[in-house]
């Protein structure tokens, strides 16, 4: 059993590193991550994470650098149809699955974006058959399979939820963290030129600090409580309904035509557990504490669609709330707002109603609202 106390020093030592070098770094976001790679060493599912944020905001720099010198992880730049075919008999390391258990750790999956969308679809159809555990395939010369665990944690920028196609395919087997970005760039500019010439030391130094991490922590999860397991539920149920796509016809006004049936809510669940027992087990602990579900809510938050969250955010249960404060609150245009807030109203989370003067009022449905104050995540 690890000590919990070394546990949290060694991360402390790794977080002030970090903080000396990069303008307030998402620390948080960080460990979510962290989170999820420990769970790969362990039994049960892996929890794959798409980590979502502007170019230059330290996705790459702290959380993919962070982990890439741990047991079982590949660093990839880019991602072809081709890129988990071995080739020739003793040329298997040209393959991403070289290995039964590995964590890909992508630095820039958004150029999934770029491709032809044959290639995007033969991509996911393939990533959707490594997340199961099991791939087959035939090349020029035999018939090939790989069976083993595979973990992902893939860095994108906000692109990526733009491209429907490619994250209504992949998004059920993806959790999601936001990495925040700085609110004064050009003190994170600054922090960054003050980093020339000494890079490469920086970088080591948090791979190394991580493995520390990830040497004194427990290796197995911590125990849920219930009641934790139950907020876990709620907040799962909720997100599998928010991140549906609504189908919208294309004439003028682009009126809602369609609405796919809901994920099951089971990958959630499991994902968002995972995280927080896992989470608990890198600071030593057996058993899940608030900081442990406040790692998870922060994943089951950044999974929701980022305008229906700063909308929903923006609104005080089944008090009405109107059109206009939600655009002071949450910074989204006027038609944005409108746009969503019907979305949300089809998806049967608000109730819209309309004042006297013509403005638009919205307020959580019963059910909904149940859901979000169970979960916690309001």
């Amino acid at each position: 059993m690890s000590d919990p106390v070394a546990s949290q020093v060694l991360y402390d030592e790794l977080a002030r590193h970090i903080i000396r070098h990069f303008y307030h770094p998402d620390l948080e976001a960080l460990r979510v991550i962290l989170a999820a790679v420990h769970a790969h060493y362990s039994g049960g599912d892996p929890v794959w994470l798409f980590v979502i944020g502007p170019a230059g905001s330290g996705k790459t720099s702290i959380a993919i650098n962070c982990i890439s010198a741990l047991p079982d992880v590949q660093v990839a730049s880019d991602l072809t149809p081709r890129s988990f075919l071995a080739g020739k008999a003793g040329k298997s390391s040209s393959t991403l699955l070289n290995k039964k258990s590995i964590i890909l750790a992508f630095k820039d999956f958004t150029t999934m974006v770029s491709k032809r969308e044959e290639h995007q679809k033969e991509i996911i159809a393939t990533l959707r058959e490594i997340y199961d555990g099991q791939i087959s395939y035939r090349t020029s010369e035999a018939y090939r399979k790989w069976e083993g665990k595979a973990t992902v944690i893939a860095a994108v920028t906000p692109a990526i939820e733009r491209a429907w196609s490619i994250h209504r395919d992949l998004g059920e087997r993806f959790g999601q963290v936001r990495w925040q970005n700085t609110k004064k760039p050009t003190e994170a500019a600054r922090m960054a030129r003050a980093q020339l010439g000494h890079e490469k030391d920086v970088a080591a130094m948090m791979r190394a600090m991580t493995q520390d991490v990830f040497q004194a922590a427990n290796k197995e999860p911590a125990a849920m409580t219930e009641a934790q397991g139950e907020r876990i539920d709620a907040a799962a149920t909720l997100i599998a309904n928010l991140r549906r796509n609504v189908i919208r016809d294309s004439s003028s006004g682009r009126p809602i035509i369609d609405i796919p049936p809901a994920e099951e809510p089971t990958r959630l669940a499991k994902g968002l557990a995972t995280i927080a027992c896992h989470h608990a087990a890198l600071f030593g602990r057996d058993q899940v504490e608030g900081k442990d579900m406040q790692a998870a809510m922060r994943s089951a938050l950044d999974s929701i669609p980022a305008a229906r969250l700063a909308i929903l955010q923006a609104i005080p249960g089944e008090i009405p709330v109107a059109a206009r404060e939600i655009r002071e609150i949450s910074g989204l245009p006027k038609n944005a707002v409108q746009w969503h807030t019907d979305e949300l109203e089809a998806l049967e989370v608000l109730k819209l109603a309309q004042t006297l003067d013509g403005e638009r009022e919205c307020s959580f449905t019963k059910d909904f609202d149940t859901l979000w104050s169970g979960s916690g995540l309001g």
